[in-house]
């Protein structure tokens, strides 16, 4: 399953990113062993120089059903007198390949339409803020909705496992157009070029994978503001995912070190470091499976 996709957020949460990436690299297909993924919680603590270490600023927990897809997201940031917690429900129409994720948070909500191709392509996003006439946000009955940002795609097939492909904006007006190239079987996109029409900007992505199929290597280039060259390292040892390093400009600037449960190899932690200060970011992750 291919899916050309590149995400449209009001605002964008690097660390939530990061970790949905990482993830999809240690639990692809949302298995793990043969078993099936029900919930995955991480919970953030913070070393600093000097300090004890600071106990979960922030909670993450995703659930999924037996397909694997993710069903919700549940944030929690600390607070002085608790925590405030948003809310990302996931809705799916196979029929329509139509799908919905709608955010909860302090009693508004933002929603992203997704639809797809028959290839699995993703070929319209639209953001909307809505009302719940409900009154509880666990059970959504549409009211008012607000469309703030939309785009389609287009693709077309250059042969030679190159597919060009166009981002419209919301007058239907190509803004962004380039190449997408995937290996021999097209199941894993190998390279990304793409370019501002009106502009000239130019970005790129590239993934390197191993006999095995695991990602390697990404890089990322774009002349938007100077010359910008980032590279993530994904390094393994004995089949696991040990050590992830990301340079900017051919400077290192943060490493991730991964630990494993001894008794089942099942992640149990993830240390960073950023290379220019004193602090640690630990991730400790709890997963329960399916009976």
């Amino acid at each position: 399953m291919l899916f050309f996709v590149q995400p449209l957020t009001a605002q964008i949460n690097m660390q939530k990113e990061w970790l949905e990436n990482t993830i999809e690299v240690l639990f692809p297909g949302r298995t793990f062993k043969g078993q099936k993924i029900q919930c995955i919680e991480v919970e953030t603590n913070i070393k600093q120089e000097n300090t004890r270490i600071e106990r979960a600023p922030k909670k993450y927990i995703f659930s999924y059903n037996t397909n694997g897809e993710i069903e919700s997201l549940i944030e929690l940031n600390k607070k002085d007198s608790g925590y405030d917690s948003v809310y990302t429900f996931y809705y799916y129409n196979k029929e329509t390949r139509l799908l919905i994720s709608r955010t909860y948070n302090n009693g508004s909500y933002t929603a992203v339409y997704e639809t797809y191709d028959d290839k699995h392509r993703l070929v319209k996003r639209v953001q909307c803020s809505e009302t719940n006439l409900s009154g509880d946000f666990n059970f959504f009955k549409l009211g008012q909705q607000i469309v703030e940002q939309s785009e389609s795609f287009s693709y077309e097939s250059l042969g030679n496992n190159q597919t060009r492909k166009r981002f419209l904006n919301d007058i239907n007006t190509v803004y962004k157009e380039g190449i997408v190239y995937t290996d021999e079987s097209g199941t894993r996109v190998t390279e990304q070029d793409f370019t501002f029409v009106t502009t000239g900007v130019r970005v790129s992505n590239q993934y390197v994978y191993d006999k095995q199929g695991r990602l390697t290597e990404k890089k990322y280039n774009s002349d938007a503001a100077g010359n910008l060259s980032e590279v993530t390292k994904y390094i393994y040892q004995d089949a696991l995912l040990n050590q992830e390093r990301y340079e900017r400009n051919n400077v290192l600037r943060n490493e991730c070190f991964y630990f494993y449960h001894e008794s089942n190899n099942l992640v149990e932690s993830i240390v960073c470091k950023q290379t220019n200060s004193y602090r640690i970011d630990i991730f400790n992750f709890m997963v329960s499976f399916y009976p």
